[in-house]
């Protein structure tokens, strides 16, 4: 039953109107809490909840940014290390360069060493065979014409380049080039070549597997340093 609130009278549940008085009858909705607050309690109300959001949404803020500002085990410093890195890392220093590399690779001397070679390393992880050759030389030419200089190399031993792209070398525009090669077997190589106005720079990695070795290439690019 439905009691009116204006006479008393019983009614049915479901009556809009007091059956005795006429009276519009309070429905019992959602809106009937409401209506019995007092302009004061409304007030408050209004003020409260707005103030409850913002703390919540603070702390959600403060929560997300502590996730975001934790350290990244891919992040090397200009150095080319940090202190989660330094346990798997090698320096060479020398001939006007440094840069950083994984101890998985080791400095070698090739039989047929180039005199512009500054250094060579080979590694062999995971049954994969991969070698670098940094080369160093007077400056003569710009990063473009190094760059078409290579792609002419692919070219002409047939090589299919995959990509070729902008990248920075030290604060230098530098470009990467990806071929593949299918003379004395297959392979891949990953061509870096830029220069600092001073000297040209190209350095050559070849491997099975390029992308097997990606992580050890950004590493030691990363952590690349013209003295």
């Amino acid at each position: 039953m439905k009691r009116c609130s204006n006479c008393g009278s019983e009614n049915r549940r479901n009556a809009v109107f007091c059956s005795s008085c006429g009276f519009k009858l309070n429905s019992g909705g959602s809106n009937s809490w409401w209506k019995k607050q007092s302009q004061t309690s409304k007030v408050l109300i209004a003020i409260t909840i707005p103030f409850i959001l913002i703390i919540a949404i603070a702390i959600t803020a403060t929560v997300f940014s502590d996730y975001g500002t934790e350290s990244d085990y891919d992040s090397v410093d200009a150095t080319g290390g940090s202190a989660l890195t330094e346990s798997y890392l090698n320096k060479f220093k020398g001939n006007g360069i440094s840069f950083s590399y994984p101890k998985t690779w080791t400095i070698y001397t090739p039989e047929d060493k180039s005199s512009d070679a500054v250094v060579d390393l080979k590694s062999y992880d995971m049954g994969i065979n991969s070698i670098m050759t940094v080369y160093k030389k007077p400056y003569t030419l710009d990063a473009e014409a190094l760059r078409d200089i290579w792609l002419e190399v692919c070219y002409e031993k047939g090589d299919t380049v995959e990509y070729v792209k902008e990248i920075k070398v030290d604060g230098n525009r530098a470009y990467a080039i990806k071929s593949f090669y299918y003379s004395n077997g297959c392979g891949e190589h990953e061509y870096i070549v830029f220069t600092d106005g001073t000297y040209e720079y190209s350095l050559l990695f070849t491997s099975d597997d390029i992308s097997l070795i990606q992580d050890d290439i950004d590493t030691i690019i990363r952590s690349f340093r013209v003295e």
